[in-house]
């Protein structure tokens, strides 16, 4: 299996079992793995970025998923942390599927570091297949979801 990833998926930012039961839990859980993996400074700050973003429109991308993000000098590094429930997370949709992976994208504002944002697009374009994301619902492990989102880079 061939990485083109350079480090996007991080297993340490991976979960399989996101406990959170609203979006703000879900955006603080994951927020906390990024802020103890030092990929933002502060939890706060970021996670108001992502909510003013939210402000401007849905990143529901349907079928379950949704994909928020936030752009803010709080980040060392661009990355993304990745949050699996088994149980519904509420979170408005427009096709009322109840959210069960969450896709959180944390972006340096400052844009040092555009190839891996390169990369973080290329693993978002996969998410628009809705098979990969049935997959990624029954997902067993953080490595099984490294797994799925790499397979045929």
């Amino acid at each position: 299996m061939k990485n083109n990833t350079c480090g996007i998926l991080d297993a340490d930012l991976i979960t399989v079992h996101l406990r959170a039961a609203s979006k703000h839990e879900a955006l603080a859980e994951l927020a906390g793995m990024l802020a103890d993996h030092n990929y933002i400074e502060s939890e706060d700050r970021f996670i108001r970025s992502v909510l003013n973003r939210e402000k401007n429109g849905s990143t529901a991308l349907g079928f379950g998923l949704v994909i928020p993000h936030g752009e803010s000098n709080t980040v060392s590094r661009s990355v993304l942390a990745i949050g699996i429930s088994q149980h519904d997370i509420e979170w408005a949709t427009p096709d009322q599927i109840p959210v069960r992976i969450i896709v959180l994208l944390a972006i340096n504002s400052n844009r040092t570091d555009d190839l891996r944002i390169h990369h973080i697009q290329q693993v978002v374009s996969r998410l628009a297949d809705e098979e990969l994301i049935n997959l990624l619902k029954k997902a067993g492990t953080k490595y099984d979801v490294i797994q799925l989102l790499t397979e045929n880079e």
